[in-house]
C-alpha cells in the first residue's frame, strides 16, 4: 500500500528515488514512466539511453561518487522541442564502453551537463562525444583507466569547462580536448582554475569554429603541444600558465580575422622539451603582459605580425621571430638573443636586478615574482600581481621589511626577502631565487684575486666565497704565501686543540699555533703543566698518571693531629720526583720513592 502511494505521488511530481524499497529496477526504467528528477542512493546503476523529439528537462543526481552509473549514457535528439539533462554529484564508470555520446539535431536542442561529477575513461573507447550539441562541465573530473581513444570530442557544437574541472591522462588521438567547428570556453576562476594535465601528448586542439576562449586555466606536464588553433575567427586566452615539457606551447595557424591576443599568459618550466617554443604563429597575434621563460624560442612562425606589449622574458636562449616581431614596454634580459635589425633600446635589462623567479617543483612551472614598489619597474608593472595565474598579494609579513610575503621565503626575517643579494656566507639563502651562499655564483662569485701573481690566491675578506685552498699570506710579495695551522684555545693557557685552521697570521686573532692540550677547559694542564701525583689529573699532557708510593709501611699524612703533616708528605714526594728526574740527589735519602704507573 505504501509502495503504491509513493510511487503515484513520484510519478505525479516527476520526482524518483531508486534506492531499495522503490518501485524502479533502473534509471531506464524512471525514465521511460515519466521521471524527470532522480535520485541516485550509493550503489552501482546501469547506462541509460533517451532517444526521440520534443521538450524534455532531466536531473539525474546521487549521493556523490558512491553513486556509480557503470554502463553507457546516449542521447539523441532529432527533430522539434529542446532536451536538458543534468548529472549532479555522480561518477560515470562503464569499465568497457564508451561513456557519453550526445547527438542534437542543433547545439541549442541539446544541452547536457556535468557537475560535480567523476568520469572515468575506459581503455581503446571513446570517452565523451559530442555532436551538434551544448556540452558543459563544472568541478567535473575527467580521467582515463588505459589509453582511450579520445578524452571529450565536440564537432559542430559549444563545449564550456568551468571552476574546478580538470582533463588528465593520455589518449591515443593525443589530445584531452578536441573541438572542430564548434564555440570553445574553457572558463576557471583564479581560486579554482580548469587545469590540463598529464597528456602522452597535447592538451586543448581546436580547429575552426567561431571562437576559442581560454580564461584562469592551468596547462601542465603535456609532452605535446599545449594548445593548438587552427582557423578559429576569434582567439582569446588570458591569466593562463603553461607549465612543462610542451616543445610547442601555443600554435595558431590561420584565422584570427576577428584578432587573437593572449593577455596575462605565463610560460615557463623546468624541462622544455627542444624546440621549446612558446608561440608559433603565421596569424597576426597581440601577445600583453605575458612572462616567458626556460624557452629556446618565445616566437616562431613566417610571415607573422606578433607584438609583443608589456612582456618579460628571461632564461631563454632567443627572443626569435621571423615575421613581422615588435616589442614594446617589455623588459628583455640582456641574455636572451634578439633577431637581426630588431632594437631594444632600453627595454634590455639585466632582469636580475629587477626580479626573482622560482619553480614550483610540484607542477613543474615558473612563477614570476617582482617587487611591485622597485623604483626600475616601468609603470605597467605596478599592479601587484604575477604575469600567469595568480594574483599577488601586497601585505607586508611579520618582520615588517616591507616587502610582500609573496616575494618574501622568510617571512620571521626581514634581511631575507627577494629584494636582497646574496652578501653574507650564513647558510640562508638571502635573496629568495634558491641558491644558497656561495652557490649563488651571479651575486657572490668566487674571490680570485692574486695581486702579485704568484699563483696564490689573497686571502678572502669575511663573507666572501673562497675559489680555492691556497690562500697568500702577503699579496704584496710573491716569496710569501702559505698558511699556518692554528688552532682554538679555550682556556688561553697558549695550547690549542681541535681540527686545525689554516690561516695566515694576521688573520688569526684568538688563535694559537701550538696544538696539544688534552683539557682545553683547564689552564693548569698542557704539554708544559706540573704533573702531581696521585690527584687523578694528568697535568702535562703525557698521557699517563704521576703515582707517589711511601716505603715503609706507608703514611698516615698526619703530623701532631693537625693537616700540615700531609702537606710535608705531599711537597717529599714532589721533590724526590723532580730530583729523580733531574739525575740530581740532595746527599741523603728520602724515606719514599716516586715512579711512573
Amino acid at each position: 500500500m505504501w509502495s503504491a502511494w509513493l510511487f503515484a505521488a513520484a510519478h505525479a511530481a516527476q520526482w524518483c528515488s531508486l534506492s531499495p524499497g522503490t518501485p524502479y529496477d533502473s534509471i531506464q526504467e524512471a525514465l521511460e514512466r515519466g521521471c524527470t528528477d532522480i535520485t541516485l542512493a550509493p550503489g552501482a546503476y546501469e547506462g541509460f539511453g533517451l532517444q526521440g523529439t520534443g521538450f524534455r528537462q532531466v536531473v539525474i543526481h546521487g549521493a556523490g561518487v558512491t553513486s556509480v552509473i557503470e554502463g553507457r549514457i546516449a542521447l539523441d535528439h532529432q527533430g522539434g522541442g529542446a532536451w536538458t539533462v543534468d548529472l549532479e554529484r555522480l561518477s560515470l564508470d562503464p569499465r568497457d564502453d564508451e561513456t557519453l555520446r550526445a547527438q542534437g539535431e542543433l547545439p541549442e536542442t541539446l544541452a547536457l551537463s556535468l557537475d560535480r561529477v567523476e568520469v572515468v575513461c575506459s581503455d581503446n573507447k571513446e570517452c565523451i562525444t559530442i555532436d551538434t550539441a551544448s556540452f558543459r562541465a563544472v568541478e567535473t573530473s575527467i580521467s582515463t583507466r588505459g589509453s582511450p581513444k579520445t578524452l571529450v570530442t565536440a564537432n559542430h557544437g559549444h563545449v564550456q569547462l568551468e571552476a574546478g574541472t580538470s582533463l588528465r591522462g593520455g589518449t591515443q588521438n593525443g589530445w584531452l580536448l578536441q573541438t572542430t567547428s564548434s564555440i570553445t570556453s574553457v572558463l576557471g576562476t583564479q581560486d579554482r582554475p580548469v587545469t590540463f594535465g598529464a597528456s602522452g601528448r597535447g592538451g586543448v586542439l581546436t580547429t575552426g569554429g567561431e571562437s576559442t576562449t581560454i580564461a584562469w586555466t592551468r596547462f601542465q606536464d603535456l609532452a605535446g603541444g599545449a594548445l593548438s588553433v587552427s582557423d578559429v575567427a576569434q582567439v582569446g586566452v588570458t591569466d593562463t600558465q603553461f607549465c612543462g615539457p610542451s616543445p610547442r606551447v601555443v600554435q595558431v595557424e590561420g584565422g584570427c580575422g576577428e584578432g587573437c591576443v593572449l593577455d596575462r599568459v605565463g610560460v615557463g618550466a623546468s624541462a622544455f622539451a627542444s624546440p621549446g617554443i612558446a608561440l608559433s604563429s603565421d596569424a597576426p597575434l597581440l601577445v600583453h603582459q605575458s612572462t616567458f621563460r626556460d624557452l629556446d624560442l618565445v616566437v616562431a612562425g613566417q610571415n607573422s605580425a606578433i607584438d609583443l606589449q608589456q612582456i618579460v622574458v628571461f632564461g631563454t636562449t632567443s627572443l626569435g621571430g621571423q615575421g613581422a616581431l615588435s616589442v614594446s614596454e617589455s623588459l628583455v634580459d640582456a641574455a636572451v638573443q634578439v633577431p637581426p635589425g630588431l632594437d631594444l633600446g632600453d627595454q634590455e635589462v639585466h632582469l636580475r636586478e629587477l626580479v626573482s623567479a622560482t619553480r614550483d617543483s610540484f607542477r613543474q612551472c615558473a612563477e614570476f615574482r617582482y617587487h611591485p614598489e622597485m623604483p626600475e619597474n616601468p609603470d605597467w608593472l605596478t599592479a601587484p600581481r604575477v604575469a600567469g595565474l595568480y594574483a599577488l598579494a601586497v601585505t607586508d609579513g611579520p618582520d615588517g621589511d616591507g616587502v610582500p610575503y609573496r616575494f618574501d621565503c622568510d617571512d620571521d626575517d626581514p634581511t631575507i626577502h627577494a629584494l636582497q643579494p646574496e652578501f653574507r656566507v650564513d647558510g640562508f639563502d638571502d635573496d629568495c631565487d634558491g641558491f644558497i651562499d656561495c652557490y649563488d655564483t651571479q651575486d657572490m662569485p668566487p674571490w680570485t684575486e692574486d695581486a702579485d701573481r704568484d699563483g696564490w690566491i689573497s686571502y678572502p675578506p669575511p663573507d666572501v666565497c673562497g675559489s680555492g685552498s691556497q690562500w697568500d699570506c702577503d699579496d704584496t710579495d710573491p716569496t710569501i704565501n702559505d698558511l699556518v695551522p692554528f688552532y682554538e684555545d679555550v682556556d688561553d693557557d697558549g695550547f690549542g686543540t681541535g681540527t686545525p685552521v689554516y690561516l695566515c697570521p694576521d688573520n688569526s686573532e684568538g688563535l694559537v699555533a701550538v696544538d696539544g692540550d688534552c683539557d682545553d677547559a683547564r689552564g693548569d694542564v698542557n704539554p708544559e703543566g706540573v704533573d702531581l701525583p696521585n690527584d687523578g689529573i694528568d697535568q702535562d699532557c703525557s698521557g699517563t698518571e704521576l703515582v707517589g708510593v711511601v716505603e715503609g709501611g706507608g703514611c698516615s699524612c698526619e703530623v701532631g693531629g693537625s693537616e700540615g703533616g700531609g702537606l710535608l708528605a705531599l711537597g717529599s714526594l714532589v721533590l724526590a720526583y723532580r730530583r729523580r728526574r733531574s739525575g740530581g740527589s740532595s746527599g741523603r735519602s728520602l724515606p719514599g720513592r716516586a715512579q711512573r704507573s
